[in-house]
C-alpha cells in the first residue's frame, strides 16, 4: 500500500494539470505542486483558504450552484470552466472536472483535476474573429467571391452573387457549378481548371466569362482563379473573384461596330472617289458628305469613349497620350490638359519603379503589344493604383500609329484579394498550430490513461466496465487473477458467458439494469462464498456517457470488506468487555468505600457515642482510637481519589510518574529505575495518558511477569515524547494470550491521542512497551 501511495504521489505531483482536494466548506486542504506553474501561488499558500477567494466574481453564482449539487451526490463528477485568478492578479480560463469523494477515506473532499485553457480560448476567439472579417469582407465588397473543391463543387460563395446574379446565397450553393455558367462558358472553366491544378507552378488565371442570370439576361465576368494548395502542394480548393464586366463588354462591342463601320465607310469612300476621279464635281460632294458621317462618327466614338465607365487612354507609337477621357483623370487625378502629349510611361508607370512594363511595351511602335494585362499605376497624389488593360493596336495605312486602351480600376479588388491571403494563412497557421496542440494534448492524455491504468491495475478492488449488453469491455488486473483467465478471455464475455455462479450473476445483472435505465450510480454490499470462507463486498455502479450525456455503459468497482467487517465485530466484543470491566471496575470501587471506609466511619461513629457517654479517663483512650481510624480513612481516601485522578499531575509529569515509581519499588520490593528528559509543561491530555500507561504496565509487572528488574524512560525529541517500560520477566506469546485489556487500553489511549504503540515480547525474553506521542496531544 505505501508503495501504490508513492506511486500515486509521484503521478500527482508529475502530471501537467493541477490536482487538488477542497473539503465540504469550500476551503483548500490540498494542491499539488503543479498549482505553481499554472496559477503562481505555492502550494501552502492556498491551503486553508476558501476556493471562492481565487473565483471572478461573475462566475461565483454558477459555481456555488455546481460545487452544492456536488457536495450532496457521493460519488458523483461534473466538468465545468471558470475564471480563477493568478497570483498576479491577472484571470486564467481554467477547464477542470470534480469528483466528490468526501466518504473516500484517505481523501475525504472533492477531488478536483484542472489545467489553463486561457491560450487555447484566446486563439479560438482569434480564429473566429478573423473568419469574421474575412466574412464581412468578402460579403460587402461588390465582386463574388467563391470558393470550390478540386471537383469545382461550391462550398462558399459571397452574397454579392444575389446582385450579380439575381440568385440568393443557398440557392447559388445548391445549383450544379454547370448551371452557373454559359455551355461555352462552362467548357473554358473545366479545361482552365483541370491545367491549373496540374501544373504545380501555375497559381492564378483570368477569364472572361459568360453566366445566365436569374431574369434570363446574359451577365459578362472577369473571373479571377487561384488554386490554394495544402503543405505538399496538392491542391485541395479553387479560390476565385468575380467581377462584373456586362457594361463594359457592351461599351467595348458598340464600339467595335463602330470603329468597323468606320472602316467600311472608309472603304466605300475611298472606292467612290476612285470610281468618280472624271467627276470632280460629284467628288466633292461625295467628300463633303463622308467627311461629315466621318466627322458624325468620331464625335458619337468620342462621346462614347468619354462617357465609359473604364479608362480610355490612347497613345502614339512613342507613348504620348493623345486620348484621355473622363474616367482616366477621375483614377489618376490628372486632367486632359495636363497629360495631352506628355509619355504615358514617365508620367504614370514610372521606369525606376515599374522596369516590367516598360519591358512588355517596347515593342510596342510594331504592333507588338499585350493584349490583357495587369499593372499598377501612379496618380498624381503619389497613391499607387491597380488597373486591368485590355490594350489594342491603332492602325493607318497599314502601320501601328498607337495604342488605345481600356483599363477598370481593380485596386480594392487587389487589396481585398490581399487581405483574403493574409487572412488564409493566417488560418492556415492556426490551424497548424491547433494541430500541434491537439496532438500533445492526445499525448498527454494518453500518458495519463497509461498512468491512471497503472493505478487501476495496482489496486486490491476489482474494477471492470460494461457496455449496454453487460458484455466486459474492460477489466484490471485484480479482475484477471480472480477470474484466472487471460483478459482476452474476459473482454466481451458476460458473467453468465463466464460461467459466474447464477446468484451473484441475477445480483450483478439487477445492479447494472438500474444504473443503465436510472443513470444514477448505487452501492450495494454482497458476498461470495470461496474456499476460504464467505468473502464481502462492497459494491459501486457509475453509468457511462458519451459526449451527448446517453448512457453507454457502466464501470463497477468491488472492494473486499471481510476483514474490515471481522474487525469492526472484534472492536464490537472488546467495546462490550471494555464496557464489562467499568461496570466491575465501578462494582469494586464501591465495595471498597462500603467495606473499608463505610466500616470505619460506622466505627468512628460508635466512638463518637462513647467519648460522649465516657468519663474524662475513658475518653482519652477512645478519642485515640477514633484519630487512628480516622488516620486510616484518610489514607483509603486519598488512595482510592489517586487511582481516580492523580493529583501528582498538577505539579508535572515528570514528579507524578517518580512519586509513582516510589510506592512501586515500596510494595512490590522490584528494582525499578526511572530515566527521564522532558520538558516542565506537557499538554493535561498527554501527560494523564502517559501516568496512566505506565501505571497500567507497572501493574502487570506485578500481577503476570515474575520480574525482579524493570526500566521506564522517558524523552522528548521534536514534539515527540517517547516511553519505554520493560522488565525482565517471562514474557509471552501475543498469539497466544489473545487481546488483553489492559494492552487494549495502552493502544487505545496511544492511537486516540494520534501516536503509535509496539509490543515487543517473547516467552523467557522479557517484555518492552513502547509508546509515542505527539506533543500536540490531537485527538484522532
Amino acid at each position: 500500500m505505501l508503495a501504490q501511495d508513492q506511486a500515486f504521489k509521484a503521478m500527482v505531483e508529475n502530471s501537467s494539470d493541477v490536482i487538488a482536494v477542497v473539503d465540504r466548506a469550500g476551503r483548500i486542504v490540498y494542491e499539488s505542486p503543479t498549482v505553481s506553474q499554472v496559477l503562481g501561488y505555492k502550494p501552502e499558500e492556498m491551503l486553508g483558504r476558501d476556493i471562492t477567494d481565487f473565483i471572478h466574481p461573475e462566475d461565483l453564482d454558477r459555481v456555488s450552484r455546481t460545487y452544492g449539487f456536488l457536495a450532496q451526490a457521493p460519488g458523483s463528477s461534473v466538468e465545468t470552466e471558470v475564471r480563477f485568478r493568478h497570483k498576479n492578479g491577472t484571470w486564467l480560463q481554467l477547464e477542470g472536472r470534480g469528483r466528490n469523494l468526501l466518504d473516500t477515506p484517505g481523501i475525504n473532499g472533492i477531488l478536483v483535476n484542472y489545467r489553463d485553457v486561457t491560450a487555447i480560448r484566446r486563439q479560438q476567439q482569434d480564429l473566429a474573429d478573423m473568419v469574421a472579417e474575412y466574412r464581412f469582407v468578402a460579403d460587402n465588397i461588390a465582386d463574388v467571391i467563391w470558393r470550390a473543391d478540386s471537383t469545382l463543387r461550391l462550398n462558399y460563395i459571397s452574397r454579392a452573387v444575389t446582385k450579380q446574379l439575381g440568385y440568393s446565397v443557398e440557392e447559388a450553393l445548391s445549383m450544379k457549378v454547370s448551371e452557373l455558367f454559359t455551355p461555352d462558358a462552362y467548357d473554358v472553366v473545366v479545361r482552365a481548371a483541370n491545367e491549373l491544378l496540374d501544373q504545380p507552378d501555375t497559381e492564378w488565371a483570368v477569364f472572361e466569362l459568360k453566366h445566365p442570370h436569374k431574369d434570363g439576361a446574359i451577365i459578362w465576368t472577369e473571373t479571377t482563379c487561384r488554386i490554394v494548395r495544402d503543405k505538399e502542394g496538392r491542391p485541395k480548393a479553387i479560390l476565385g473573384v468575380a467581377r462584373d464586366i456586362t457594361d463594359r463588354k457592351k461599351a467595348e462591342d458598340l464600339l467595335q461596330r463602330h470603329h468597323e463601320a468606320l472602316e467600311e465607310e472608309v472603304t466605300a469612300r475611298t472606292a467612290e472617289l476612285v470610281s468618280a476621279n472624271n467627276q470632280l464635281r460629284k467628288e466633292i460632294e461625295e467628300r463633303i458628305e463622308a467627311e461629315k458621317a466621318l466627322q458624325a462618327a468620331k464625335e458619337f466614338a468620342e462621346n462614347l469613349i468619354e462617357t465609359a465607365n473604364a479608362m480610355v487612354v490612347g497613345t502614339d507609337n512613342t507613348g504620348n497620350i493623345i486620348i484621355f477621357n473622363q474616367a482616366a483623370e477621375n483614377i489618376t487625378g490628372y486632367t486632359r490638359e495636363e497629360v495631352l502629349g506628355r509619355n504615358y510611361f514617365d508620367l504614370i508607370v514610372p521606369r525606376d519603379r515599374y522596369p516590367y512594363v516598360w519591358e512588355k511595351f517596347k515593342n510596342s511602335h510594331a504592333g507588338i503589344i499585350p493584349r490583357r494585362m495587369e499593372n499598377p499605376i501612379v496618380n498624381k497624389s503619389g497613391q499607387e493604383r491597380h488597373v486591368m488593360w485590355q490594350n489594342s493596336s491603332l492602325h493607318a495605312q497599314g502601320k501601328v500609329v498607337g495604342i488605345l486602351a481600356f483599363g477598370i480600376d481593380i485596386t480594392e479588388r487587389k487589396r481585398a484579394e490581399t487581405r483574403l491571403e493574409r487572412a488564409f494563412k493566417r488560418e492556415k497557421h492556426l490551424h497548424e498550430h491547433m494541430e500541434e496542440l491537439v496532438k500533445e494534448r492526445t499525448r498527454k492524455l494518453l500518458e495519463t490513461e497509461q498512468r491512471f491504468r497503472q493505478v487501476a491495475d495496482n489496486t486490491p478492488d476489482i474494477i471492470a466496465s460494461f457496455d449496454l449488453e453487460q458484455r466486459h469491455v474492460a477489466v484490471n488486473k485484480t479482475v484477471i487473477e480472480m477470474m484466472g483467465l487471460k483478459e482476452e478471455e474476459i473482454i466481451g464475455k458476460t458473467f453468465q458467458d463466464l460461467g459466474t455462479p447464477e446468484e451473484v450473476t441475477r445480483q450483478w445483472t439487477s445492479l447494472q439494469m438500474h444504473v443503465i435505465e436510472s443513470g444514477q450510480s448505487i452501492t450495494a454490499e454482497t458476498s461470495m462464498s470461496t474456499p476460504q470462507g464467505p468473502r464481502f463486498f462492497e459494491l459501486l455502479v457509475n453509468p457511462i456517457r458519451d459526449e451527448s450525456g446517453t448512457v453507454t455503459g457502466t464501470t463497477a468497482i468491488a472492494r473486499d470488506v471481510t476483514e474490515r467487517r471481522r474487525a469492526e465485530e472484534d472492536l464490537r466484543q472488546l467495546s462490550r468487555r471494555i464496557v464489562q470491566l467499568q461496570e466491575e471496575e465501578r462494582t469494586s470501587l464501591a465495595r471498597d468505600l462500603h467495606d473499608e471506609i463505610g466500616q470505619t466511619l460506622t466505627f468512628l461513629s460508635l466512638q463518637l457515642e462513647r467519648i460522649r457517654r465516657a468519663s474524662p479517663e475513658e475518653m482519652r483512650g477512645n478519642i485515640v482510637e477514633a484519630k487512628n481510624a480516622l488516620a486510616e480513612t484518610i489514607r483509603n481516601v486519598r488512595d482510592l481519589s489517586h487511582a481516580l485522578h492523580p493529583s501528582q499531575l498538577e505539579i508535572g509529569l515528570a514528579q507524578a510518574v517518580t512519586d509513582l515509581r516510589n510506592r512501586f519499588v515500596t510494595e512490590s520490593e522490584i528494582d525499578l529505575k526511572l530515566e527521564h528528559a522532558i520538558p516542565g509543561l506537557v499538554p493535561p491530555q498527554v501527560a494523564l495518558a502517559l501516568y496512566r500507561i505506565v501505571q497500567e504496565a507497572l501493574t502487570n509487572i506485578v500481577r503476570h511477569s515474575g520480574a525482579d528488574r524493570a526500566k521506564i524512560q522517558m524523552r522528548e525529541s521534536d514534539n515527540i515524547i517517547e516511553l519505554i517500560v520493560e522488565d525482565n520477566g517471562v514474557g509471552f506469546d501475543p498469539k497466544t494470550v489473545g487481546r488483553s485489556i489492559g494492552l487494549t487500553g495502552i493502544s487505545e489511549r496511544a492511537r486516540s491521542l494520534g501516536g503509535e504503540y509496539h509490543l515487543d515480547t517473547r516467552p523467557g525474553a522479557g517484555t518492552r512497551i513502547t509508546v509515542r506521542l505527539p506533543m500536540t496531544g490531537h485527538q484522532a
